[in-house]
């Protein structure tokens, strides 16, 4: 029986690192991307947010790229963002870089 762990600390910024996320609704932010991570089958450790960036210690599945994860995840909380105007009136999008290392 095979035994994979893939852990990574994964780090992604607001475009031009403008203060965007705003302490009163993250944590509506965070239930999306729970939520996010939970459809991918995937493990949401930890996440917590800057107002110019967000960390998550998340446990991919084997059959899903970190690439392809940050990128489909950022794509969809950027969705989420600017279809909530209402709690995140100044975010447009997420910068083109992000961070991650494994543990």
């Amino acid at each position: 029986m095979s035994y994979t762990s893939c852990i990574y600390h994964i780090v992604f910024r607001t475009k031009r690192s403008q203060p965007t996320i705003t302490e009163a609704y993250e944590r509506e932010l965070f239930q999306y991307i729970f939520n996010f991570v939970r459809s991918k089958g995937c493990h949401l450790y930890r996440v917590n947010s800057m107002p110019d960036h967000v960390h998550l210690l998340v446990g991919l599945v084997p059959n899903i790229s970190l690439s392809d994860f940050v990128r489909e995840l950022k794509s969809a909380s950027s969705t989420f963002l600017t279809s909530h105007r209402q709690w995140f009136p100044f975010f447009e999008t997420w910068g083109k870089e992000y961070f991650a290392c494994s543990y």
